[in-house]
Formats: C-alpha cells, sequence, structure tokens
C-alpha cells in the first residue's frame, strides 16, 4: 500500500452507518501505507492471519470451484 494511504486505513459511509456491524479486514499489507497502528477502532475492523484469509478465498467464499 502506498505512502498516501489515511493512516486511519477506512472511512465510514455515512456518518456512523454500520460501524457496529461492518466487517472490514486486512491481510499481509506491505509498504508505507500499511502500518496499523493509527488504523481505525471499529468493532469490525480486523487484521487477520492465514487460516482466517483462507475463508476469503474465491473457493471458499463464493465457493468459486462450482
Amino acid at each position: 500500500m502506498d505512502g498516501f494511504i489515511d493512516a486511519k486505513g477506512w472511512l465510514e459511509w455515512a456518518g456512523d452507518f454500520a460501524l457496529k456491524t461492518l466487517y472490514y479486514a486486512e491481510f499481509k499489507n506491505t509498504g508505507p501505507g500499511s502500518e496499523i497502528v493509527n488504523r481505525v477502532n471499529w468493532p469490525g475492523y480486523h487484521v487477520i492471519n492465514e487460516t482466517e484469509a483462507i475463508w476469503f478465498t474465491v473457493s471458499n467464499f463464493i465457493v468459486g470451484d462450482s
């Protein structure tokens, strides 16, 4: 991720709409904009590991093998 990425990483859609129900995840980001220290502090924001990320692959998430 390039350095122009805001340190918060994410923006609200419309005020606080869906901030308690969303699911945003980051996995293995690299580069100047990938630092997560100042990321948003929302319940639905996560930094995930490989075990969790596998669920978001095409074959698992949308049954891409079918």
